[in-house]
């Protein structure tokens, strides 16, 4: 049914958003442009067709809203911000809207995401397996996936090597004692804690290698 605009109110602290109440009490927040571009005004007759393209716009602009909000804490995949909206209980349609919104006012973008997500991951010594792993679990696709690893590979001025010595130089840190007094123990344990981060057994074989050959060199 047509129902006649009331009020229109700024919301408190958010003055890009617009309370309308209806006669009947019922009311609807919209952002303030729309209320510019129909020329709602109190006093206002809006048909029921009006009614309902208010209330979508309505849901898209709390949803829009909503979706920024959770990217203030840090970077997400374009996965992960949908399936917080769709936990809010919006249509898939709604959900897309904004996913397809941020991505192209560059809020989102799953090949930044992954660069940057396997940059930081690499600093906290994650192997690639983990990496992907994690990745995936996110929703970000293998091909973005495979290039982002790519990438941080070919930017690492000693790549695979360097890596290495990475690795080797903390479980020295964390095992050296271990594998003078229990070798077979220190084996064990410093292959668990690579194997958790993602890498793969070939290369703990060389990690724990090049640690008991660096502990023997210096005995």
């Amino acid at each position: 049914m047509p129902a006649v605009i009331e009020s229109l109110n700024s919301r408190q602290g958010d003055g890009e958003r617009v309370k309308l109440t209806f006669v009947g009490g019922v009311a609807i927040v919209v952002p303030a442009q729309i209320v510019v571009e129909h020329g709602l005004r109190a006093g206002a007759l809006v048909d029921e067709r009006g009614l309902e393209r208010l209330r979508a716009e309505a849901e898209m602009s709390q949803a829009r809203a909503r979706g920024l909000r959770y990217l203030e804490a840090r970077e997400r995949s374009c996965a992960e911000v949908g399936r917080r909206l769709t936990r809010y209980g919006y249509t898939q349609q709604v959900v897309d809207g904004v996913v397809e919104w941020l991505g192209t006012l560059g809020y989102i973008d799953d090949a930044r995401f992954a660069e940057s997500y396997v940059r930081s991951s690499r600093r906290r010594a994650l192997g690639p397996r983990r990496i992907r792993a994690e990745l995936r679990l996110k929703g970000v696709a293998t091909e973005v996936i495979e290039h982002a690893l790519n990438a941080a590979l070919e930017a690492s001025s000693d790549s695979a090597e360097g890596e290495l010595e990475e690795l080797t130089s903390q479980v020295r840190r964390k095992f050296g004692r271990l594998m003078v007094t229990d070798p077979v123990a220190a084996r064990r344990r410093a292959a668990g804690l690579l194997g958790r981060r993602g890498y793969q057994g070939s290369v703990i074989d060389k990690v724990i290698r090049s640690v008991e050959q660096k502990l023997q060199d210096e005995s």
